[in-house]
């Protein structure tokens, strides 16, 4: 811009300066106000999108805690279930001990009322057999340990258990007996006789007097019972009813272990401790025949053979012996020893139909044949037969 000699600047050139100025003004208004619209849009947009963001994250938590509800209802839905099929579990566990329990309720009162015994016999019944054991029940639930996890296994969700123990002593079964009728008899030193079935049930009860304590018995004819009275060291023969219609031997016998009745030739064998072995008539009760004692020998048991002879078990000398009338002799049939066909602490000798031997000894029970043969054992070594006075016992 050229300017006056004076250096003023020209009127009309002022004049442009000026418009200029104004037309830059007004553009750099615009252009701030332009600015400042599209910032407050901006911003208007982004309080948009936070309104918007906001609502839906309100519209998630609903959701959420709907779906949180729905998911803990399902889960005690579940729960409720999985804990109703542990309740039926345990009542089905409950029904059937408890119908256990009733039918032997049932059976003792039928015995005590059947029997008429007193309440000591009862006690000795209840405490005598398989059948009158007795057990404390209990039923358990084992919670889990994280209830949590119940969804992960079939007993996650805790376990229903039943536990017994035995709530008495078994009694030592002292003389077993077998019927005609294909029963058996069982006593247990008192003055009780125990009739039973082969499947195990009490079907009868025999009273002798009450101061008999019955051991060894023998089935007779007529149903009479004869057995041992270790309480009066004598035998005792009853009719089917228990009252004692003879008695043999009493003043005589010191320690009766085991006897042998031979109705056919109206004799009766006793295997007795302080005397050997004594033959008594059957009718009149009178001894007849000591055979061979001394104190070198206790015998625990007789039988007969098939043809008649004498066979008489010693747990002193550890054999079998058979008696021979001829000279009065006892001949030794089976010799001592812990190997299989020999014998230590004989205590029962039964004779069977084939006139085979059946001997029970500590820890063996074997088959001889009835000249003394060994044939086989009867018992495996793991079944550890042992005896008390006489009687053989399983564990």
């Amino acid at each position: 811009m050229a300017s006056n000699i004076d250096g003023t600047i020209p009127e009309c050139a002022e004049r442009q300066l000026d418009e200029a100025f104004k037309e830059y003004k007004e553009k750099l208004k615009n252009n701030s106000i332009n600015n400042n619209d599209q910032r407050i849009q901006q911003i208007e947009n982004v309080i948009r999108e936070a309104s918007s963001n906001a609502k839906k994250l309100e519209e998630n938590k609903e959701a959420s805690l709907k779906d949180i509800d729905n998911q803990v209802k399902e889960m005690v839905q579940l729960i409720k279930k999985k804990g109703d099929e542990k309740k039926k579990e345990v009542n089905k566990i409950y029904e059937k001990q408890k119908e256990v329990n009733d039918k032997q309720m049932k059976h003792f009162k039928e015995t005590i009322s059947q029997s008429n015994l007193k309440l000591n016999q009862c006690f000795d019944l209840f405490c005598t057999s398989e059948e009158f054991k007795q057990y404390d029940r209990k039923i358990n639930f084992v919670r889990s340990k994280y209830v949590r996890n119940f969804l992960e296994g079939e007993n996650s969700f805790g376990n229903v258990t039943w536990t017994f123990t035995t709530l008495r002593l078994n009694q030592q079964a002292y003389g077993v007996a077998k019927c005609d009728d294909d029963y058996l008899l069982v006593s247990f030193h008192t003055n009780e006789i125990y009739k039973y079935n082969h499947s195990g049930n009490h079907v009868d009860t025999i009273l002798t007097k009450q101061e008999t304590q019955v051991d060894k018995m023998q089935q007779m004819t007529n149903g009479r019972i004869a057995f041992i009275d270790v309480g009066y060291t004598c035998i005792h023969v009853c009719n089917a009813t228990g009252a004692v219609i003879k008695t043999i031997g009493e003043g005589v016998l010191q320690e009766p272990h085991g006897f042998h009745i031979d109705e056919s030739n109206n004799v009766i064998y006793v295997a007795d401790g302080g005397n050997g072995c004594v033959m008594f008539d059957l009718d009149s009760g009178k001894d007849l025949k000591f055979i061979s004692y001394n104190e070198k020998h206790a015998y625990s048991d007789v039988a007969l053979t098939k043809t008649g002879k004498l066979l008489v078990a010693d747990t002193l000398q550890n054999e079998v012996s058979l008696y021979e009338d001829k000279d009065k002799s006892l001949k030794v049939l089976i010799n001592k020893g812990d190997e299989d066909g020999k014998v230590w602490h004989p205590h029962k000798i039964v004779v069977d139909e084939e006139g085979n031997i059946i001997i029970a000894s500590v820890g063996k029970l074997q088959l001889f044949s009835s000249d003394g043969g060994f044939l086989k054992r009867i018992n495996k070594q793991e079944d550890e037969i042992s005896f008390c006075r006489n009687t053989v016992k399983a564990k």
